[in-house]
């Protein structure tokens, strides 16, 4: 404290005041208070020391040097009669409790901030004045106005039932009482009358080891638990449809472990549930069908294009083979990130049995219609054209007087007998073949089998000057019907000479080929060939003739195809007009 007269010098001060203001105690009384205190002296602080000489009460805090406060006041100095003969400066150093304040201010609209932005309200119970206190977003969580005063009553009336109510008060009373901390999810009734879900927390505040004090938050989590409870709904639908379905469906995680399975699936694998899930394909089914799955995820996930409807063939770890039609698609979260896969799998096993039986049915059936189409036109056609024009014959053989007439339509009523006897042995040979219901296969070397069916068109290789070039492994051996095999090659050998471009040497070459674990035989020449989008259909029918060649029947290769489908082997053609043709043989497995 300092006394200043009415003109506004020092007349005495206190050690306290001399020191914190850093004076010597042999120096300063007389002296001007303004010219003591001049690095607080603006007008502003001269304006304030002359009303303090005038008798005007004045206090307030100054900011010091090195970021130090102290609250000053002037007062009157009166004498003995009241007169007002000076000031009296008082001066407390006020820094700590400033900077206090001042922290504290900016913690305040820091939290305060916080709370708006992350829509947290913030509580505070003082126990010894049983008072309560809300935040600006607290009130706006239980939807009062900001003139709203809350109390522990009113408080407690928002929460739902009184099982609601007990619960808070039993919380409250455990922190206030042996200072527990807790966080929990209540539900109160807003004061506009709308159903919440709250997030509260609470702790005890201490002083001298007394709880003083109960702090908290509390988050409106409403939308939240009504968003949890629609994905619960929404998951329990989905589980639901998928497992209704008759297909397997199926989550994988990008290490191609399986995260979510039907009903169907556990059904598919054999396994339940809970031995499925975290487990990948190696754990699940064999190795090489596992390898291929994994190959397609891997594909999958690295491109993200799905693949859809693909047919396999999957054999279970219990050795059961099933057919599957699947597709898989990328599995995407929010952000577009393929984080796995989605699958379904159809069990068309059945399906797939049922087509190998129709195809076979509709191959037999078209065999058959075929064979029926070619023995109706022996019958209805070839037979009763031979017959009628033999019973012609007769008639004007029987109405012939003349000696040399009856000679001529007894030479044309032999040759119309030929005729029909070839037709009939054409249709004995075909009936043959197509009764022979068991055939004596045996086993035969494939290149002397050539050579042999090249012998008996010696005569014809010779006229023609055909070159022959038998490349049959001489090691390679076949089960079959030699006669039939032999009559085959003879027929593709013979079709190959008679068929040859004229001016050119007839080059024929056999040779094998394997496919799909079966022996192709092929009969490639150089020929006249054949135009395949006209003539593909009719080119193994019955007296089906496509060159004009005076001594083409179209009979050979119709009992060469029959004799191929009776021992179970079936014939190709490729071929290019002016270029020459391939015949080939698909027979059966090397011995």
């Amino acid at each position: 404290m300092a006394l200043i007269n009415s003109q506004g010098k020092l007349v005495e001060a206190t050690d306290e005041w001399v020191r914190y203001h850093g004076f010597q105690f042999d120096n300063i009384n007389g002296q001007s208070i303004c010219s003591l205190l001049k690095q607080y002296a603006d007008n502003d602080w001269k304006q304030v020391v002359a009303e303090g000489l005038s008798g005007i009460s004045k206090q307030g805090i100054t900011r010091g040097p090195n970021n130090s406060f102290f609250k000053w006041s002037f007062s009157p100095w009166f004498d003995e009669n009241q007169n007002t003969i000076g000031t009296i400066h008082k001066v407390d150093d006020v820094t700590q409790k400033t900077l206090n304040d001042i922290k504290y201010d900016k913690l305040d609209n820091l939290l305060n901030l916080q709370s708006e932005i992350s829509k947290v309200g913030f509580w505070e119970f003082d126990i010894d004045n049983y008072a309560i206190s809300w935040s600006q977003t607290a009130k706006e969580i239980f939807e009062v106005g900001p003139e709203f005063e809350p109390t522990v009553k009113n408080t407690l009336e928002f929460y739902r039932n009184s099982k609601e109510k007990e619960i808070v008060k039993m919380l409250f009373r455990n922190s206030s009482e042996i200072g527990i901390t807790w966080h929990e999810k209540l539900r109160i009734i807003s004061a506009k009358g709308n159903k919440k879900h709250l997030n509260v927390a609470c702790r005890p505040i201490y002083s001298h080891g007394k709880i003083i004090k109960l702090v908290g938050t509390l988050q409106d989590i409403t939308e939240q638990v009504n968003s949890k409870v629609t994905i619960e709904e929404n998951e329990n639908l989905l589980n639901t449809l998928i497992d209704s379905l008759p297909a397997s469906v199926f989550i994988k995680d990008t290490e191609s472990r399986k995260i979510l399975v039907n009903k169907q699936e556990e059904e598919f694998i054999g396994l339940p549930k809970q031995e499925i899930i975290g487990k990948n394909d190696f754990e699940l089914f064999d190795a090489e069908i596992a390898k291929t799955f994994r190959e397609e995820d891997l594909r999958v996930l690295s491109t993200g294009v799905p693949i859809l409807g693909k047919r396999t063939i999957t054999k279970l770890k219990s050795g059961k083979e099933l057919a599957l039609l699947t597709s898989k698609i990328p599995f995407e979260n929010i952000k577009g990130e393929i984080k796995g896969i989605i699958g379904i799998s159809l069990d068309i096993s059945d399906v797939i049995q049922k087509e190998r039986e129709l195809k076979q049915l509709i191959q037999v059936t078209t065999v058959q219609n075929n064979k029926l189409i070619d023995f109706a036109h022996i019958v209805s056609h070839n037979i009763r054209s031979h017959s009628a024009n033999i019973t012609m014959l007769l008639n004007f053989l029987n109405m012939e007087e003349d000696p040399i007439e009856t000679k001529n339509l007894l030479g044309m009523l032999g040759e119309s007998a030929s005729d029909l006897a070839e037709t009939l042995e054409h249709l004995n040979q075909v009936l043959v073949i197509n009764q022979q219901l068991k055939l004596d296969r045996e086993i035969v070397n494939l290149h002397d089998l050539t050579n042999k069916a090249a012998t008996h068109l010696k005569d014809q290789l010779d006229l023609s000057q055909a070159r022959l070039n038998n490349q049959v492994s001489e090691n390679l051996y076949l089960k079959t019907v030699p006669i039939y095999l032999e009559n085959i090659l003879i027929q593709f050998i013979s079709n190959a000479i008679k068929y040859r471009r004229p001016n050119t040497t007839p080059q024929i070459r056999v040779y094998t080929t394997r496919e799909n674990g079966k022996i192709v035989i092929h009969v490639e020449d150089n020929g006249l060939g054949l135009n395949l989008n006209q003539h593909k259909d009719k080119l193994f029918g019955m007296y089906k003739t496509f060159h004009n060649n005076a001594e083409a029947k179209g009979i050979g290769l119709f009992i060469a195809r029959n004799q191929a489908e009776a021992m179970g082997a079936k014939l190709e053609v490729k071929s290019k007009v002016n270029k020459g043709s391939t015949f080939s043989i698909i027979i059966g497995h090397e011995k």
